[in-house]
């Protein structure tokens, strides 16, 4: 989904403010990762563990497709 349909869809009011973009835009980098593949690679497992490794409800929690979530694992050498 388009982050700012997401946005303009959770916002109740006339002003857009953070608060009402997805979660995953607002997590900072990892500083000496070379980028948030550390952050994201618990964030995903953290995920996973939760939905208790079903990708589908998975993917839905970091509201992204499946195969975002597909190609994500496969980028961070995640396996279940």
């Amino acid at each position: 989904m388009n982050v700012l349909v997401y946005g303009a869809i959770t916002c109740k009011s006339d002003v857009m403010e953070l608060h009402h973009l997805p979660e995953y835009l607002l997590e900072k980098p990892d500083a000496g990762t070379g980028g948030n593949t550390g952050g994201e690679k618990k964030r995903v497992i953290d995920a996973l563990r939760q939905n208790k490794y079903n990708r589908t409800k998975t993917a839905e929690h970091l509201q992204i497709s499946r195969v975002a979530l597909w190609k994500k694992m496969k980028k961070l050498r995640i396996s279940v």
